[in-house]
């Protein structure tokens, strides 16, 4: 089992810091996030940053993503992002943190079949945690 923190980019309408969740995997490793899908964001312009970016001559945004930070209880933390296929910013990131092995396909899917009003997305990717053969895991985490 392994403990899932999580925190959207940036979703339209939304208020900042509105979309985080602790999730729990099932003993196959197994965890399903049900959110709205991101959107792209814009890094802080106003200050040095915003200055560097005008002397290069590059956009300030981010590629649509999902934060994830994996804590299991026998091994090594894993902190990384989600991005999404065909999303403008893949090839030019901000941050340059985009990495193939990181982005998945959002699959469109009829919400009429399961009594939506809205379509809704899935999308499938697998991690691999680096596990130790004795709990590491601090369950006081949880109670902070």
């Amino acid at each position: 089992m392994a403990v899932l923190f999580t925190r959207l980019g940036y979703a339209e309408g939304i208020p900042d810091n509105n979309l985080r969740g602790v999730f729990y995997t099932d003993s196959n490793g197994d965890f399903e996030i049900k959110t709205v899908v991101p959107g792209n964001y814009s890094i802080p312009t106003d200050g040095p940053s915003g200055q560097f970016l005008k002397w290069i001559d590059h956009h300030s945004y981010r590629p649509a993503h999902l934060h994830l930070l994996f804590q299991p209880e026998n091994g090594d933390r894993l902190v990384t992002q989600i991005y999404f296929e065909g999303d403008k910013y893949l090839e030019d990131d901000v941050a340059q943190g985009v990495r193939g092995s990181l982005i998945t396909k959002l699959e469109k899917h009829s919400g009429v079949e399961k009594g939506l009003k809205n379509d809704y997305y899935t999308a499938h990717l697998d991690f691999e945690l680096r596990l130790q053969d004795k709990p590491v895991f601090n369950k006081a985490i949880l109670n902070k």
